[in-house]
């Protein structure tokens, strides 16, 4: 579930928000689902529906597939519907407008609203230049002469790329806590490049080479990558693929590392 993590961690703060339902909701079923969940990091609710139910729900949308997904409006009207993976933020930002942190597969870049007069620090953190702006940005906060008003939308725009920042890096201390170490470098790498100029891009830079030069990490790395590349084939579609691809680091050479047991956990549910 990458593709639907990084759109949750991306949008979450405007309010984008992602129900999953499913029709296993006997016993067994429950408790494949939560197995599901555990290993994909799933960030997304789960609901579940009975299997007469679920189909009444997705002949009321006009769904005619397995997996399939809506995007509801804040007015309760869905705009949008198809295959998970085609969801893009593009189709999310359209619909949900405001400011944006982040974008999948498209790296860290900031939509704010500020005075005119900083139309170029708009333009850079737009282009993803995140720590030279934030530098500038608390260059402005410190001069006195900057006015009270222009001071709060600046304040504003700050905080939250502060707060992008720190709950990218809790992500990360998760994962490596959890013996995920791939996962700590897909949520630091687009910090080190996106922080790039400010401190805070070299504490994110600092942490990624830490984990690199980790020799112990190595195979867990590339396990964990494996794995990533996995649940994409699953999303779009491309279940044996996927099976497949996790049957080789369980079988593999990878096959001692933790993120094997994940690797098996996770064919289990698919």
């Amino acid at each position: 579930m990458p593709h639907l993590n990084q759109l949750i961690e991306s949008y979450k703060k405007k309010g984008f928000e992602a129900l999953c339902v499913t029709a296993e909701s006997d016993s067994a079923g429950k408790k494949k689902t939560e197995n599901f969940i555990e290993v994909t990091n799933l960030k997304a609710a789960v609901g579940y529906l009975s299997k007469a139910d679920n189909k009444t729900l997705m002949t009321s949308v006009g769904a005619s597939g397995y997996p399939s997904s809506f995007l509801v409006n804040p007015k309760g009207k869905i705009v949008w519907k198809g295959h998970p993976s085609n969801l893009t933020p593009a189709i999310i930002e359209e619909h949900i407008g405001g400011a944006r942190l982040g974008g999948a597969g498209s790296g860290i870049s900031f939509e704010a609203e500020l005075p005119k007069s900083y139309a170029s620090i708009v333009k850079g953190l737009e282009k993803g230049k995140i720590g030279a702006n934030l530098k500038k940005i608390e260059k402005a906060l410190q001069n006195s002469r900057t006015s009270d008003s222009d001071k709060e939308s600046l304040t504003s725009v700050r905080d939250e790329i502060r707060s992008f920042f720190d709950a990218a890096v809790e992500k990360a201390e998760t994962a490596i806590n959890e013996d995920r170490p791939f996962d700590a470098l897909a949520a630091l790498a687009p910090l080190s490049k996106h922080y790039k100029g400010h401190e805070l891009g070299k504490t994110a830079a600092a942490k990624v080479k830490a984990i690199k030069t980790n020799k112990s990490l190595k195979d867990e790395i590339e396990a964990g990558k494996r794995i990533a590349k996995a649940l994409e084939l699953a999303e779009a579609g491309k279940t044996e693929k996927a099976k497949k691809a996790l049957g080789i680091i369980s079988s593999g050479y990878l096959k001692t590392t933790k993120e094997a047991a994940r690797a098996k956990r996770l064919l289990a549910t698919l």
